[in-house]
């Protein structure tokens, strides 16, 4: 019940085309969209954060949501998705898929929170924007709290490739890292960001990372400048940590 005491962190529309949603979809959403704003009340603070309306588009003809990816973002080609986002209109899309359930979620949440952090951060790098979204798409909404679970397919493709070091990765231009080993860099991202997520000092180094893009909001700066200031031993003893991480196999779930 909303007596109007509390602020409210996102108000969404749910769009179907050509979809029918199961009942528990839109509890599900609320609930995982709300313990993803749970996360950024711990970024930014309550003050800092921006009220989102989010859109939320679900198309169940795969042609149909072809043309209009096309069209509402033709910079990126003929690359095929499962979803994307448009700032513009503030609008997250997901070819939706009735067979795919938990997959049709985790694409929302993976858009959402794309939405979330454009708002907060404006443009920044992609290893932390399509991190996070890598992160929140692998949540499971479990009554009203968010659990995070590995996402072992990029774990596979991690310990079955050559990593890059760590600062070369960081400072890869948006062009090149969505076009070469793309599948790599996104596997590259969710791993930084659940290593950072799992505990201290980790944690506390991403945030303030991410208070440092918001002071500079739309203004050059080097982000990963800011994480190697933030994480103890700078980027050098994270690059030392995370690949431990990688090397140990646990990975746990997480809870938001």
């Amino acid at each position: 019940m909303d007596l109007g005491i509390t602020k409210q962190d996102f108000t969404y529309e749910i769009i179907p085309d050509g979809v029918t949603l199961p009942i528990a979809f839109q509890g599900q959403l609320a609930a995982g969209s709300k313990r993803m704003y749970d996360t950024w009340h711990f970024f930014l603070g309550e003050e800092n954060l921006r009220q989102s309306r989010i859109q939320l588009l679900l198309m169940g003809d795969p042609n149909r949501f072809d043309a209009y990816h096309a069209q509402s973002s033709p910079a990126s080609g003929n690359r095929q998705v499962a979803g994307f986002y448009s700032m513009g209109k503030n609008q997250a899309v997901v070819k939706y898929d009735a067979n795919r359930p938990a997959q049709n979620l985790g694409t929302t949440f993976h858009e959402i929170s794309h939405l979330i952090t454009a708002a907060h951060l404006g443009p920044t790098p992609p290893w932390l924007t399509e991190g996070l979204a890598e992160y929140f798409e692998t949540m499971q909404v479990q009554g009203q709290a968010g659990v995070i679970y590995p996402n072992y397919s990029h774990i596979k493709l991690l310990r079955s490739n050559p990593l890059p070091g760590l600062t070369d990765y960081l400072t890869i231009k948006r062009s090149d890292w969505y076009s070469i080993n793309r599948g790599r860099n996104y596997a590259i991202a969710w791993s930084l960001v659940n290593f950072l997520m799992s505990g201290a000092p980790g944690t506390y180094a991403l945030q303030e990372t991410v208070r440092q893009v918001h002071g500079n909001f739309c203004k050059p700066f080097s982000v990963e400048g800011a994480l190697d200031k933030a994480y103890p031993g700078g980027l050098r003893r994270l690059e030392a940590d995370w690949r431990k991480w990688l090397a140990s196999g646990e990975f746990k779930v997480q809870q938001t």
